[in-house]
């Protein structure tokens, strides 16, 4: 809420769009757990973590987002162009607003994507991995 007209809005629906997809898993695996598909919730444990993992990025890039745009707007105004250039160039403090606010919105536009490929693998519920067994390694060494 702290983020709202501080944070660009299309940066903000991404990430509540995020943390709904995570509900949803979430749910799956609870489902899992009732219906004794252990199995299921080992093999979704590291895409799970790797989610969660882009999850708590994208909400310290949210966080930092609300802390670095009010910063870089009061001493960047609304310079533009040759202008701004110049003011990153001779202004270190506004050159390191500037950048962590760039850096959090690539991340958040350009990388958190990515996020919701992984949420929809761990929702598609690809099993193969637990129909495997022994004998469909070549090459696998008789115990």
């Amino acid at each position: 809420a702290k983020a709202k007209g501080i944070v660009d809005d299309k940066y903000l629906e991404l990430f509540e769009r995020g943390i709904a997809k995570l509900d949803e898993v979430i749910t799956m695996m609870k489902e899992q757990m009732a219906g004794g598909k252990f199995l299921h919730l080992f093999m979704n444990a590291t895409p799970l973590q790797q989610a969660m993992y882009m999850l708590a990025i994208a909400w310290m890039h949210v966080w930092s987002l609300t802390i670095a745009m009010p910063k870089m707007k009061e001493l960047v105004g609304d310079k533009k162009g040759d202008e701004r250039a110049q003011l990153l160039k001779d202004n270190q403090e506004a050159a390191f607003y500037t950048g962590k606010v760039l850096s959090s919105q690539f991340y958040l536009g350009a990388e958190f994507p990515k996020y919701f490929g992984k949420i929809e693998a761990l929702l598609g519920g690809e099993s193969a991995v637990i129909k495997a067994s022994d004998e469909v390694f070549t090459g696998a060494l008789e115990e």
